[in-house]
């Protein structure tokens, strides 16, 4: 915690997004809170690791997005911070363990369509998706994910890392449609 305060200082985002937070529902607020940030998160309830969290730059004004569509899934955050103009940003961050039952997976797909039904015109999705067998650079994958990567599709999301890891199974992604001005910090 101490490293992500002192890079959150250091750089001053307007939006954290963080995967694997590892805390609990017992942890509280205050143990995670960041000094000048909101935050929302949806921890693992059973067993270690996991769970997801975003952090929102005071005094921006946002909405948890609670809607089941996208509560289903269980280690994922959703929310929508308001622009200047009318326009939102919706904001997720999702955590997406390995070796999941397909109705883990069908959840995420539920997520992302539920995301793109939304049809705001600013969108950031972050995480830690844990799909080797997807291929995100020419976006192809077993049948099991195709409802996932039609869902990325009719959002019109694309994959937005500067730099192709050396093992494309091991890929934090990020997905936007029409940010600009966007930096993204690993």
């Amino acid at each position: 915690m101490p490293l992500l305060q002192t890079l959150v200082i250091i750089h001053c985002p307007d939006i954290v997004i963080v995967t694997e937070t590892w805390a609990a529902p017992y942890v509280s607020d205050s143990k995670l809170s960041i000094l000048g940030y909101a935050i929302i998160r949806n921890d693992r309830h059973e067993g270690r690791c996991g769970g997801s969290c975003i952090y929102v730059k005071l005094p921006l004004t946002f909405f948890p997005l609670d809607y089941r569509q996208f509560t289903a899934e269980g280690e994922s955050c959703w929310l929508r911070v308001v622009l200047k103009d009318n326009y939102s940003l919706l904001v997720g961050s999702v955590y997406h363990p390995s070796n999941v039952s397909e109705d883990y997976n069908l959840c995420l797909s539920l997520a992302f369509h539920t995301a793109a039904d939304l049809n705001l015109k600013y969108c950031l999705i972050a995480g830690d998706f844990n799909l080797p067998e997807v291929r995100w650079f020419l976006t192809s994958g077993p049948a099991k994910f195709e409802v996932l990567l039609e869902a990325i599709d009719i959002g019109m999301w694309d994959e937005e890392v500067d730099f192709p890891p050396e093992d494309q199974t091991y890929l934090i992604l990020f997905f936007v449609e029409v940010v600009s001005h966007c930096q993204c910090h690993l």
